[in-house]
């Protein structure tokens, strides 16, 4: 599976290397548009739990402080969120995983010293080292071997 990072930072140029080499079109509006509800849900997410953080330190403020009343408020207000917070960790695992579908169907992309064909008669030779073997009986296939 391809690092997500690198589809971040540059996909153009990831889908046109694809398309040049693997002959494989990439999805851009598809993978853009998981990662930008990604990108929106984890950010909800994140500021319930940066209130529920905040409110957490008010709590046992009050408790410290002997405000028993204000505390059980504080308490309630974080509890009212986490119905909320647990609907958006369930889209984000649910977006994950469709991105990572998609993710999982991507071929690697080849080295840029990797030469464009469509053939095996397109590769290059970079190196030969030594000679084939001659053998002075009948070669027989591995699976005959087996």
């Amino acid at each position: 599976m391809l690092d997500p990072q690198i589809l971040r930072s540059d996909i153009e140029a990831v889908a046109k290397r694809l398309r040049d080499t693997r002959g494989f079109r990439l999805e851009v509006e598809e993978y853009r548009k998981y990662e930008e509800q990604r990108k929106s849900t984890q950010v909800q997410k994140q500021a319930i739990e940066a209130r529920r953080n905040a409110t957490s330190t008010q709590v046992f403020n009050a408790k410290q402080q002997g405000d028993e009343a204000k505390a059980s408020k504080l308490m309630q207000m974080v509890s009212s969120e986490d119905d909320e917070h647990k609907s958006l960790v369930k889209k984000l695992a649910e977006i994950d995983h469709k991105r990572d579908d998609l993710l999982l169907n991507i071929p690697n992309i080849p080295h840029e010293s990797v030469p464009f064909g469509k053939s095996p008669e397109d590769n290059a030779e970079v190196r030969k080292v030594g000679s084939p073997r001659k053998f002075d009986f009948p070669v027989k296939d591995h699976v005959d071997l087996g």
